[in-house]
């Protein structure tokens, strides 16, 4: 039984890998979007979400 839960951890592992790779790819481009509306001086520009400004275009 000892040996069977340490056999269980890596698979556990192995599953959020790819979750966590997903992750990072999506969150470059989230700040990339950011980064405009905090260039902005406009307030208004900064509540709206990334899909919001795709939007606006």
């Amino acid at each position: 039984m000892g040996k069977e839960k340490p056999s269980v951890t890596p698979s556990l592992s192995e599953t959020v890998f790819p979750a966590v790779t997903i992750l990072p790819s999506q969150q470059p481009v989230l700040k990339g979007t950011q980064d405009t509306p905090n260039t902005n001086p406009s307030p208004k520009k900064k509540s709206l979400s990334p899909l919001d400004k795709a939007k606006e275009k």
